[in-house]
């Protein structure tokens, strides 16, 4: 009896605390149904729609940024270009130049200067 005492004593303890509780009833858990199932499908599809959107976005926007580093770079070129032919055609106005680039790169000769042909140039036409 000893052992039954305790048991009844510890379940009195159980019904006592139970009912401290505010009355509480104990709701049964809801089932999920169709309805739930059909919603947290929809769910899950828009967040894998919405993720593969912002992806794909990042890609383009990383493809946007490399190209704009490309062309930022041929602008720089292109700069530097049109200032050295800027200063090429500031040489250019300039007659001793003009005279120096034919002399060099032309072979040719002013009205004054004496020319030597070596002999051998006109043996041999």
């Amino acid at each position: 009896m000893g052992f039954r005492l305790k048991k009844d004593s510890v379940i009195r303890n159980q019904q006592e605390q139970g009912s401290q509780v505010a009355g509480a009833v104990r709701q049964p858990k809801p089932k999920l149904n169709s309805k739930h199932y059909l919603a947290l499908v929809i769910i899950i599809i828009a967040v894998v729609f919405i993720g593969r959107i912002f992806l794909v976005q990042r890609a383009e926007l990383d493809a946007l940024k490399a190209q704009q580093e490309l062309l930022e770079q041929r602008i720089a070129d292109m700069k530097t270009d049109i200032i050295s032919l800027e200063e090429e055609a500031e040489r250019l106005s300039d007659l001793a130049y003009i005279e120096q680039i034919a002399r060099l790169e032309y072979g040719m000769v002013g009205e004054d200067d004496l020319v030597f042909i070596p002999a051998e140039t006109v043996k041999g036409q």
